[in-house]
């Protein structure tokens, strides 16, 4: 009879363990609460700052692109060591990378990633019938998930096939602008390597020698292709 109980109050848990799990559980809750509020800020963040990230890019299009039809292409011909038909080689292969740069960028940010279809079978007794595997649904906007769709939490819907969210297009890259996104970054990196193949010796005659005298032309090259790298640094993962 005594170790009975003995063994009935040993199973009762001790009052203090018991508040000290509920602080645990609050304590995690709020936690847990407080890191959503914090993602759901950076979310509504990155989509407000996006489109400046937008105009960010296509002023820094601007300036090198005015820097080199307008300034250093005459440098160059003002300098004498090239002669017109070089400048004007250089001038289209600059012309055909920047047109298509534009509208790869233009096409990334305007055309949609794509949408999942809405739900049409949640009660349909026939899915089960005909052994087809029941579809999936995104928990946050009740439409059909096929395999890598996912839910963007900037855009506040679900994409095609989606690859990431990207602030510079203010756009998720999805199913259909993911071809143009992948062109947009190979012609960016195509405009960087110009740019590096062209200035070249002016960019490393003012990087190891900067003491000497150098033209204008070598500088603003070198400044070019400085700022050409960094953009296109910007955009890597």
């Amino acid at each position: 009879m005594g170790g009975g109980a003995v063994d009935d109050g040993a199973a009762k848990p001790p009052g203090r363990t018991m508040c000290l799990r509920r602080l645990a559980r609050r304590i995690l809750r709020w936690a847990a609460g407080c890191a959503d509020r914090c993602f759901e800020t950076v979310d509504v963040c990155m989509k407000i700052i996006g489109p400046f990230f937008v105009l960010l890019a296509l002023v820094l299009f601007g300036f090198e692109s005015y820097g080199f039809f307008f300034m250093l292409l005459p440098m160059l011909l003002e300098s004498g060591e090239v002669g017109h038909a070089w400048v004007c080689m250089l001038g289209s292969s600059g012309a055909f990378l920047l047109v298509n740069l534009l509208y790869n960028y233009a096409m990334a940010i305007c055309t949609d990633p794509g949408l999942p279809p809405e739900h049409t079978e949640a009660d349909d007794p026939d899915v089960v019938e005909l052994g087809r595997e029941p579809v999936r649904l995104c928990k946050k906007c009740f439409r059909e998930k096929p395999p890598r769709a996912h839910h963007c939490s900037v855009c506040k819907r679900c994409v095609l096939k989606m690859d990431h969210h990207c602030p510079w297009i203010n756009n998720c890259v999805g199913y259909r602008n993911y071809r143009y996104f992948c062109l947009f970054m190979l012609y960016l990196a195509g405009c960087c390597l110009f740019l590096a193949c062209v200035f070249l010796d002016a960019f490393l005659d003012t990087a190891f020698h900067p003491r000497r005298e150098v033209d204008s032309a070598s500088t603003c090259g070198s400044a070019f292709l400085w700022a050409g790298c960094w953009r296109c640094a910007s955009w890597l993962p």
